[in-house]
């Protein structure tokens, strides 16, 4: 039982699937956990002999760990026990907190899981620990905090008395005033401080600024048009070819997809785009000449807008932003963040944010899309920055005059493209993390160990 149990938390800890699609002993291949038990029968006398045995049976009379049956028995086992030792520390610790989310799982089933977080007092450590997942057809508040209250009950959890704090993200069903979860918390324990992952909302600052123009939607949903477009295995290989060719010392890179769930991805697509900016171009230009008329006509679409300024500019812009708040981003995500260095971090991304709105730093995003153009011997080619149509308003009786009309195209694309993505990016950090208790902060800073705080260093760019 020690060999079993030992390769049932082998095969959890690496995360790996425990059957395979045959596995009877005859199968060369009978899935990870029984090929490990037959590797370990070359090492282990008893477990040799107890498989001898369930072999030898014609007919299976008796209880045997190693069916399916047999290995979920264990599973749910290990899982009863680890929970009695988690809840075990968490009824010594003084206080505890807890985060909450939701997600989907491969059936498409509501998941809502809770982790504890707690002060090991044996060991003198803050843990956290996956306490438990939980079915959630329904997700709204109310339904979250019965569900919440049963896990607590379940486990025999005075969250009245000894909850601390909450963190979960800021949709309505968690973060709403009156209806949401942390409300009804808050109800029955007044001392439980609510958190908006600060993740969170540095994510949905960046889908803000991303949908705040309409350059921007162009410039990202341009990416993921090249992603669908060039994701096929011909047109892939084709693109490796042609990076081949161009950067042959270097290592091949795949276009990434730009999703909202993170907003890294974002960075991530970008970067490979203007990376690879040269092959892109040829295996544009190659779909569009030989190509079927189809594929010619979205080649030929793409490249257009590859090569127009307007693009190019954008995506210049948002580097620039993007450079400055995914060290923050990374910080956010540590296991050991340091909170006055992350609230100090959030100052300093503020300032260097704001300061990116002059006239000076939109000339220099201007070199860069100049050089860019150069670089790349497109300046033949390139299309000039255009503005787009504005749809006419009718003035209202006792307005006394309409808006000014922009003519000059680049002075159209600063006012509505690079002012208002960094206004945007500006307000959405002001708003989202402004109205923080930063003293709290402080004082948590106490607590953290003398190496965290002599070895804290900022990321954010300065200048």
């Amino acid at each position: 039982m020690k060999v079993l149990i030992d390769i049932v938390l082998n095969l959890a800890r690496q995360n790996m699937a425990f059957r395979g699609h045959r596995e009877h002993w005859k199968n060369a291949m009978r899935g990870n956990f029984l090929d490990l038990v037959t590797l370990l029968c070359l090492y282990s006398p008893q477990l040799a002999a107890y498989v001898s045995k369930l072999n030898s049976l014609q007919k299976r009379t008796t209880c045997s760990f190693l069916t399916w049956f047999g290995q979920n028995q264990l599973l749910e086992g290990l899982s009863e026990y680890l929970q009695e030792k988690i809840v075990e520390e968490v009824k010594q610790s003084p206080f505890f907190s807890l985060e909450m989310d939701t997600t989907f799982d491969m059936f498409k089933h509501e998941r809502l899981t809770m982790i504890v977080r707690y002060a090991n007092q044996q060991a003198g450590k803050v843990k956290e620990r996956l306490l438990a997942v939980r079915n959630t057809p329904s997700t709204t508040g109310e339904n979250l905090f019965l569900e919440f209250e049963k896990i607590c009950e379940g486990f025999g959890l005075d969250f009245v008395g000894y909850l601390v704090a909450l963190s979960a993200h800021g949709a309505a069903n968690m973060r709403g005033d009156y209806l949401g979860v942390q409300a009804r918390i808050r109800e029955l324990c007044p001392q439980a401080l609510y958190i908006w992952c600060y993740a969170h909302r540095l994510n949905l600052i960046i889908v803000d600024a991303v949908e705040s123009c309409q350059d921007a939607k162009n410039l990202f949903g341009t990416l993921e048009h090249l992603y669908v477009f060039l994701g096929t295995k011909e047109r892939n290989d084709l693109f490796e070819k042609f990076q081949e060719k161009r950067y042959p010392k270097q290592p091949k890179r795949r276009l990434k997809r730009v999703s909202t769930t993170r907003w890294t991805s974002h960075s991530d697509s970008l970067d490979v785009v203007l990376d690879r900016y040269d092959a892109l171009l040829d295996i544009l230009e190659h779909i569009k000449e030989k190509g079927d008329r189809s594929a010619s006509v979205e080649a030929s679409g793409l490249l257009d807008r590859l090569i127009s300024k307007n693009f190019i500019l954008t995506a210049m812009c948002f580097k620039r932003i993007i450079d400055i708040i995914t060290p923050l981003s990374k910080t956010l995500q540590k296991a050991d963040m340091d909170l006055v260095g992350v609230a100090a971090d959030i100052e300093r991304v503020t300032k260097v944010v704001s300061d990116l709105r002059t006239d000076e730093e939109f000339q220099t995003q201007l070199a860069k899309m100049e050089e860019h153009i150069e670089a790349h011997g497109i300046e033949d080619i390139a299309t000039p920055i255009a503005e787009h149509r504005k749809r006419r308003t009718k003035k209202m009786p006792g307005e006394g005059c309409s808006d000014e009309r922009i003519d000059a195209p680049v002075q159209a694309f600063k006012v509505n493209t690079f002012y208002r993505v960094n206004d945007i990016v500006l307000t959405q950090i002001r708003e989202r993390f402004g109205n923080e208790p930063s003293h709290l902060l402080g004082s948590l800073f106490v607590y953290s160990s003398p190496d965290e705080r002599s070895s804290r260093k900022s990321r954010v760019p300065t200048h």
